[in-house]
């Protein structure tokens, strides 16, 4: 609808005002409801009015707008913070174009009661209080009662202004009728389109943004989905190891069998279309940081990114490589929502500094990639998170980023990983000894020539800020001295891509300086 009535604005502007002026019906409807309106005129409602028109003010939208960038900025909502940001300057600047291509005076032969500069169709005023009104409700009020409430304020504050502006003989009626459907179709179809209400939801908890809240919709989707797709009943779902996962939201499901009653705890992965973003966001920057660091290739769809770490289990599975037992995985909502499960390491705890890492642990750890190296798999995320001990065996999880039949370079870095992760919890000397009655030398010293910042993962270099130690340049002093392998490759499609996003942040500078460039004007 909000839609439709932007572009019903776009083609009266075109069909209405591309001979300069209005056409004969408007110019009668707006002279009969300003005639009207002047005669109703006292000194009291002219003063309320003014007070009105102060919504409107520079002073008051540029403090509803810094307002909510400040919030959004503070509550790191990056995507509501440059959707309500452009859609801002967009508004401003099609008001300030459209108002002078159409060149319209303000209202003739009645008296203003009121200050004003420029032209006035659209009221400027009024839409850029409405995108920002209109944005502000999308962007800082949760969906449902909150949201409703902040939209008829939003309407009423609106429509007050417009009115007032009308009594005090500033502007037209349709000159404030444009401009906020203008402002408000604007604010709506922008989030509506890039920040959907059920995949960027506004919340104000502690939480990473993958994960995703378990209300009861979710939840009656969850349990519908594992009854007819895989014969269990869900008896409990809750968050689990929310800490280590940022691409995914992680569950722990107590279920019941269907036939036999036989209840089990399972391990499972949420993705929604929102992790499908992450995940292209994710990669596009390394490509343009770094170069495709093998096989950096976006999916295309939830279905995908699930039934590849479900295919990726089974490969780990079938090798005997120590893991988790996939248990497929069940479709929430077609397209938008999907749940991977599998079996849930009772016991196990996260290989870092206040894990029990013994010398057991250690072969185990690295008798783990030593087996992905002969059956020619790539984790590409080992980090304390993801590599569970129980019982002094090593296993490991979250094989969403694995890949198979992998560059030597990519091997190796695994390796490096896995020795950091357990030296967090020994030493370096300790883990470097082990490893060298498994690997050979040169292969440990080409694993620390090939480890930085970009290839190790986030919690792991998070770890070792936090160890002290400066465990990688202990391993490099233990290990064979060789080159620094570099981590860039050139491509003529990361070329390309860099050139578009460079243009298009030039573009929106451009757009924000030629916003910037009236600030006495809304």
């Amino acid at each position: 609808m909000w839609l439709g009535l932007g572009v019903a604005v776009i083609a009266l502007w075109i069909w209405l005002f591309a001979s300069g002026r209005p056409a004969p019906f408007i110019e009668r409807f707006d002279g009969a409801i300003l005639d009207w309106a002047s005669r109703l005129r006292t000194p009291s409602g002219i003063t309320i009015a003014r007070g009105l028109a102060l919504l409107g003010s520079v002073w008051t939208v540029l403090v509803l707008r810094w307002g909510t960038i400040l919030v959004l900025a503070v509550t790191e909502r990056l995507r509501h913070l440059v959707t309500f940001v452009s859609t801002l300057l967009v508004v401003r600047l099609i008001a300030l174009l459209v108002s002078e291509a159409v060149g319209r005076p303000r209202p003739l032969g009645i008296a203003y009661a009121y200050g004003w500069q420029g032209y006035a169709h659209p009221s400027r005023q009024v839409a850029a209080l409405a995108v920002a009104a209109i944005g502000a409700s999308f962007a800082l009020a949760p969906r449902g009662r909150w949201r409703r409430g902040t939209f008829v304020a939003s309407g009423v504050v609106i429509a007050l202004l417009g009115v007032a502006r009308i009594y005090l003989g500033v502007d037209h009626p349709t000159d404030g009728l444009f401009g906020a459907v203008i402002g408000a179709s604007s604010a709506v179809v922008a989030f509506r389109l890039f920040c959907p209400g059920d995949v960027f939801p506004v919340t104000y908890h502690r939480g990473k943004g993958a994960h995703l809240e378990i209300d009861d919709a979710r939840a009656d989707r969850l349990r519908a989905a594992l009854d007819e797709q895989a014969g269990l009943e869900l008896v409990s779902v809750e968050p689990f190891g929310e800490e280590s996962s940022g691409g995914s939201t992680p569950l722990r499901l107590r279920v019941r069998g269907t036939e036999d009653g036989r209840e089990e705890e399972l391990f499972s992965k949420l993705y929604a279309r929102s992790h499908l973003r992450a995940d292209r966001w994710y990669k596009l920057g390394r490509l343009i940081r770094y170069g495709a660091l093998e096989d950096e290739v976006t999916f295309t769809s939830v279905r995908q990114l699930v039934e590849y770490e479900d295919y990726a289990l089974r490969v780990m599975h079938d090798a005997d490589v120590p893991s988790v037992r996939p248990r497929g995985f069940i479709e929430l909502e077609a397209e938008h929502e999907y749940a991977i499960l599998m079996t849930f390491l009772r016991n196990a705890e996260e290989a870092d500094e206040d894990a029990p890492i013994d010398e057991r642990v250690i072969d185990s750890g690295l008798d783990v990639v030593r087996a992905m190296w002969e059956q020619g798999i790539a984790h590409r995320d080992i980090k304390p998170g993801n590599v569970l001990v129980r019982d002094g065996k090593v296993y490991l999880i979250d094989v969403s980023f694995a890949q198979m039949r992998p560059s030597p370079w990519r091997e190796v870095v695994d390796l490096a990983n896995m020795m950091l992760v357990l030296a967090l919890g020994t030493d370096a000397e300790t883990v470097y000894a082990h490893a060298t009655e498994i690997f050979e030398p040169d292969e440990i010293g080409e694993a620390f020539a090939a480890t930085r910042g970009i290839t190790m993962p986030r919690q792991l270099r998070e770890k070792l800020a936090e160890d002290g130690r400066d465990l990688l340049d202990e391993f490099r002093r233990l290990a064979p001295h060789k080159d620094p392998i570099a981590t860039q490759r050139w491509s003529l499609r990361r070329i390309a891509i860099t050139v578009r996003t460079v243009a298009l942040a030039g573009g929106l500078l451009a757009l924000a300086l030629a916003n910037l460039a009236n600030l006495r004007s809304p």
